[in-house]
């Protein structure tokens, strides 16, 4: 871990902060987030696009491996998620195209099921996840689906934490007008697995105040914002 970190901060240093300060790294087992220092302006000079995502380490402390984009070509490892399948499984998880963000979940039965309009359903994904800490696995809609027929799911997105061991099972929501018939083996849903920071929060007697204030629920109205200075 720590080796990728210093080739990546070496890679930066080297090609794009010739006669800049360096990249700062403070002692590894105080590494936090807001202590890593780079230029974002630098990368964007240089049309290099940089992200961060987090590892954990043994001590519970964490580290931003950065994932360096130099013409489009992404040059990190692949996060890691091991899953379980189980007997009724019909398909793991898998992309749909090389662009896709979500992972296709697919219906685990040996039979169909109708769902009703305005009515809910669970249905079974066939397979249990062990998601590293500092991520979590959404559970999101497929356009498809409720585009054509209505179907989204109860709970808008769903959460799978990363200490969470039992069957990935996706709460389903007809909205449309007519019943849909699921069928085993059917894509019912997509996961996307993201960074999630683990935050401290701190009590203070006022937040800062900004310009918006206290509006929202359609305080900005119902058109588009003028443009600056149009």
């Amino acid at each position: 871990m720590l080796a990728r970190i210093m080739f990546a901060a070496s890679f930066v240093s080297e090609y794009l902060y010739i006669g800049r300060p360096p990249i700062v790294f403070p002692p590894v087992d105080h590494l936090r987030a807001h202590e890593i220092r780079f230029d974002f302006q630098t990368l964007e000079s240089a049309k290099i696009r940089a992200t961060s995502r987090f590892e954990p380490l043994i001590s519970g402390d964490f580290v931003y491996l950065f994932s360096i984009f130099v013409e489009g070509k992404y040059m990190t490892d692949k996060l890691q998620v091991k899953v379980e399948r189980l007997a009724h499984c019909k398909e793991l998880p898998r992309y749909a195209t090389p662009g896709s963000a979500g992972m296709d979940l697919t219906f685990a039965s040996d039979e169909p099921i109708t769902v009703e309009p305005g009515k809910r359903a669970k249905l079974a994904t066939g397979i249990k996840l062990e998601i590293p800490f500092g991520y979590e696995a959404q559970i999101r809609p497929r356009s498809g689906l409720a585009a054509k027929a209505g179907i989204s799911l109860t709970n808008c997105v769903g959460t799978i934490d990363s200490d969470y061991r039992g069957e990935v099972m996706v709460l389903i929501i007809n909205h449309g007008e007519e019943p849909y018939t699921f069928s085993p083996g059917e894509r019912i849903a997509q996961m996307v697995i993201v960074p999630v920071p683990v935050i401290e929060l701190v009590q203070v007697d006022q937040v800062a105040d900004t310009e918006r204030g206290e509006g929202g629920f359609g305080s900005t109205g119902k058109t588009a914002l003028a443009a600056s200075g149009a």
